[in-house]
């Protein structure tokens, strides 16, 4: 095997949002963080860079909004790629995934095309939150993005890269593929980026940044 080529170097980074918190009040669910990732040739990074992993959103009360999901990122060369993280939920509709372009919201999902109606799916976007009035409890599905947080007793919603969405009071948490599910009323959210159930095991999962490099040899 010859020596390494470095001006072929690829550093690869893969990044989750945290998952936003549930709200006890009526048992709402936290969106699920999004996943994005980045290919850099070893000349647009520097030898360090700073990386910030998101922290998970705390629970809400009566009367006020839960925590939304932090974003986590990769700094370097004036390079900043984020993952956004998953929206907060209020006492009458679950947190909206996190989105490509945005954290999530109340009800609605972070862009681009981050869904505001309920049960609502995106690719790139954050999946809607479930809520009382808009026609679904059932918290929306992603691609990239979250899954949507649910209202009451239905599920959160999944996602394939990005954190599930949080539970309400007795709904089956939202699922991923490869990132974190979202929590219920008897299993917490798991990281990266699962979202806040609504009752008990409220806190959103913390995200994570995961980098790699590849080297060509010749």
């Amino acid at each position: 095997v010859g020596a390494a080529n470095t001006a072929a170097d690829l550093v690869i980074v893969h990044m989750w949002g945290a998952g936003g918190g549930g709200n006890t009040t009526n048992g709402v669910g936290g969106g699920g963080g999004a996943f994005v990732y980045g290919i850099y040739m070893s000349s647009q990074v520097n030898s360090t860079a700073n990386v910030t992993v998101g922290i998970g959103g705390t629970a809400g009360v009566a009367g006020s909004n839960t925590v939304f999901g932090n974003s986590s990122s990769f700094d370097s060369v004036n390079r900043t790629l984020t993952a956004y993280g998953g929206g907060t939920a209020n006492s009458t509709a679950g947190g909206g995934g996190g989105g490509w372009l945005t954290v999530g919201s109340i009800l609605t999902g972070g862009a681009p095309l981050g869904n505001t109606t309920a049960n609502g799916q995106s690719t790139f976007g954050g999946a809607a939150g479930g809520n009382s009035t808009a026609g679904s409890l059932t918290g929306g599905s992603s691609v990239y993005g979250g899954g949507g947080g649910s209202y009451t007793t239905s599920a959160g919603g999944s996602s394939i890269y990005g954190g599930g969405g949080g539970a309400g009071t007795t709904g089956a948490r939202g699922t991923s593929v490869y990132g974190g599910f979202g929590a219920n009323s008897s299993i917490a959210a798991t990281a990266p980026g699962g979202g806040g159930a609504g009752l008990t095991n409220t806190t959103g999962a913390n995200g994570k940044v995961v980098i790699y490099t590849l080297r060509k040899f010749s």
